[in-house]
């Protein structure tokens, strides 16, 4: 695994859409990392930071 600085993108590619946990979680990561997450699935994509 890649280190993570901030101002970075980071994208995760899924099987499955965030559940409401996830996409809490996912959004504090970012904001506390400084980098902007982005999740893909079945062709729709979601972001956060």
């Amino acid at each position: 695994m890649a280190p993570v600085n901030q101002g970075d993108t980071v994208t995760i590619h899924g099987l499955n859409p965030p559940c409401q946990s996830c996409q809490g979680r996912m959004e504090k990561a970012a904001q506390k990392i400084g980098v902007i997450l982005v999740y893909k699935s079945g062709g729709v994509e979601w972001s956060w930071g």
